[in-house]
């Protein structure tokens, strides 16, 4: 019955792990986009964006799940990728790092936005990177698998 329940569980896990650092993620993003501290922009980061949190995460970990079946249907492919458990580690902080670096002055981008009936320049973080980190964080946080224990 262990030998059943322990993949369940180590998926749950993975999902679970992922899930808490995709919506510390995207709430960080929303709290450094901010804006005036009024009263409608707290009530949107407090009860809207969390929401949304839950749903990009959701479906992030979903499409990561689909695009890496291979990894956990294909006993070759499993065996390849859990026999080298510092691929995933690599691509998690390499994913930390791109959004890190998406806040960098030479690649963030500069966009115009209408706020109350004003137009104004905004500086914000680069949208490729800030996705292609958020992907990489999902996908190898996501098939993190630990070793398995030698048997004695």
């Amino acid at each position: 019955m262990f030998r059943k329940f322990l993949p369940i569980s180590i998926m749950f896990i993975q999902v679970a792990v992922t899930f808490a650092v995709l919506f510390v993620v995207y709430m960080v993003f929303a709290v450094l986009d901010g804006g005036e501290a009024d009263m409608i922009h707290m009530a949107g980061l407090l009860f809207i964006q969390p929401i949304l949190a839950v749903i990009y995460s959701a479906a992030t970990i979903f499409a990561c799940y689909l695009v890496g079946l291979p990894i956990r249907l294909n006993a070759t492919v499993n065996n390849w990728w859990r026999s080298r458990p510092l691929i995933p580690v690599i691509g998690v902080v390499t994913g930390i790092m791109l959004l890190l670096l998406s806040f960098h002055g030479d690649l963030s981008e500069t966009v115009t936005v209408t706020l109350d009936a004003e137009e104004v320049t905004k500086q914000i973080p680069n949208i490729t990177l800030i996705l292609t980190g958020w992907f990489f964080v999902a996908f190898f946080s996501l098939h993190f698998f630990p070793r398995r224990a030698k048997a004695v």
